[in-house]
């Protein structure tokens, strides 16, 4: 095939993968874990919001006015010391920033959202050559390429203001680097230093984007090892090609010991394994077998609007006749490439270790499903194309439309939903408040006393900042916002400063988790309307004359 024909093919997957991805980003409304990208995206600090007092909108969202360029370091400290995440997508989401709006104004949710779009769908032409290396086979490679354009899963990943689309693109470039390593081991070739460095780096950055990257470079050890003492390779360790991975590995080693703990580990209490419950183990795995297939096919669970409709109908019909394509696929193809079964398996193993030693389930977070994600694809994309050619092409053809299907359920917000959704919520206070609004989120204090922004409440700020209420604003009544925090005996502080505030007003209190309905404030006129959830935003709903 002409060179002209090659860039066509590499390039077409990678045109329609940033399309879903842009598409999702304009589509989709922000949610908590965006919100907490963007304050240190645009410089800011969790500590620069005023709390216990009533804010107008403007003032609640000072955490999302950028600084200026040459901020970038304070970003990077107040990251260290408030959040548990490494630096790099939060370097390239600040310059992006810089490059795209002025100091002063509100991030947009597309400028927070563009690192992602654009880095994640890198990983198309990097799994395609993966895969070619491994197999050798042009057709394995192309379908593993379109199969990770079209991923309910990477689309999902690829559309928010999070680091998950990037170290996805990493462990691509490193299973690439992997892959053409194994080729001149079996071929008895030496390892270019170039591809050496190269995967080095990989791996570096990957540790620089997420923790859970040290998982993927274990993986590469294992594969390496578990593929040279085959038995019937009768293959000797070979460290002239695999001490890449092993140096990758030692570096990442130091990296946790000096960075892993992190300041703000307790955003992941979510995750803990409960000792009492035994099941759990069980179902550990099958989580990951979800997330697995979530990388093909996704129905639709959530409506957010009338329009919607049809993108769930279509999901869920996609979904079903996706699961029989890919079984036909699956039933007739030949064995993939052992290497990037090992390192599949590896991965998962792996990552169902760190959780028993972690004692938290990683298999619950469907995001840390980049650790093995990529390699599901190419195992796809292989087992695809040994199918074609035994008659099962009808089979891929139909597999492939039901990814677009779901992919397109994704952009639209109807499959893989966040799990809060701030347009709902603010939906709800829209279309129930009947009087000036007054929006008050609970939090808790963190441990030394210094109480962070909470990003639940800033999530619904933003959304309100950028996508404006009509209703709210035509009748006066753009809340005023308030950030309460919890003294940890589940009594918010600050409330008493509605005790004098002038009627008619409604209340929201948000984030009411084990929240009394008494508790509201020390006046005789505020009536409890109701304790419910919108969104996944638990809140009490007050009406004060």
């Amino acid at each position: 095939m002409p060179r002209l024909g090659r860039l066509a093919l590499l390039a077409l997957p990678l045109l329609l993968a940033v399309a879903l991805r842009l598409l999702g980003a304009l589509l989709r409304p922000v949610w908590v874990d965006e919100a907490a990208t963007a304050i240190f995206s645009s410089g800011n600090s969790s500590w620069s919001t005023a709390i216990n007092q009533l804010l107008p909108l403007e003032g609640f969202v000072r955490a999302l006015r950028l600084t200026g360029p040459d901020q970038l370091g304070a970003a990077l400290t107040h990251l260290h010391s408030q959040d548990n995440h490494p630096p790099l997508h939060f370097a390239l989401a600040f310059a992006t920033a810089q490059l795209l709006q002025h100091p002063g104004e509100v991030i947009r949710p597309l400028t927070a959202r563009l690192p992602a779009v654009l880095l994640g769908s890198l990983a198309v032409p990097l799994i395609d050559r993966a895969v070619l290396c491994a197999s050798g086979q042009h057709r394995a490679a192309r379908l593993a390429g379109l199969a990770m354009a079209l991923s309910p899963l990477m689309v999902a990943m690829g559309l928010e203001a999070r680091h998950y689309a990037l170290a996805t693109t990493l462990v691509c470039a490193a299973l690439w680097a992997l892959a053409a390593a194994w080729q001149l081991q079996q071929q008895d070739r030496p390892l270019p230093l170039g591809l050496a460095a190269g995967w080095v780096v990989a791996n570096a950055l990957g540790m620089l984007c997420h923790h859970l990257f040290v998982l993927s470079i274990a993986a590469q050890v294992i594969t390496l090892l578990l593929l040279s003492s085959w038995p019937a390779r009768r293959m000797q360790w070979g460290w002239r090609w695999s001490w890449p991975s092993l140096l990758s590995l030692l570096l990442a080693g130091l990296w946790l010991l000096h960075n892993g703990s992190g300041a703000a580990a307790q955003q992941t209490a979510w995750l803990d394994l409960d000792p009492s419950q035994p099941l759990q183990w069980l179902a550990m795995p099958l989580q990951m077998l979800i997330t697995a297939l979530t990388a093909a096919l996704a129905p639709g669970t959530t409506l957010m609007a009338n329009w919607q409709w049809p993108f769930v109908v279509l999901a869920g019909a996609a979904t079903l006749l996706g699961l029989i394509s890919l079984v036909r696929v699956l039933g007739r193809a030949d064995r993939a490439p052992a290497l990037l079964q090992v390192f599949c398996l590896s991965s998962m193993a792996l990552l169902l270790l760190a959780s028993a030693v972690s004692g938290k389930d990683f298999s619950r977070a469907l995001r840390y499903g980049f650790v093995y994600g990529p390699a599901v694809l190419a195992l796809l994309g292989s087992a695809a194309a040994t199918a074609e050619s035994h008659g099962r092409r009808q089979s891929v053809r139909v597999l492939l439309v039901c990814s677009l299907v779901c992919s397109l359920g994704v952009s639209a917000g109807v499959a893989l939903p966040a799990s809060y959704n701030p347009a709902l919520m603010l939906a709800k206070i829209n279309r129930e408040s009947r009087a000036p609004v007054v929006v008050a989120f609970n939090d808790r204090p963190v441990p030394n006393g210094q109480p962070l922004i909470g990003y639940e409440g800033l999530s619904i700020a933003w959304h309100l900042q950028t996508a404006r209420h009509p209703n709210l604003q035509r009748q006066g009544r753009e809340p005023l916002l308030m950030l309460l925090i919890n003294d940890g005996d589940n009594r918010p502080l600050g409330l008493q400063q509605l005790e004098r505030w002038p009627g008619p007003f409604d209340l929201w209190i948000i984030n009411a988790h084990g929240i009394r309905r008494d508790l509201s404030i020390d006046r005789g006129d505020c009536r409890h309307l109701g304790y419910a959830s919108a969104g996944g935003h638990l809140h009490h709903h007050y009406r004060c004359s």
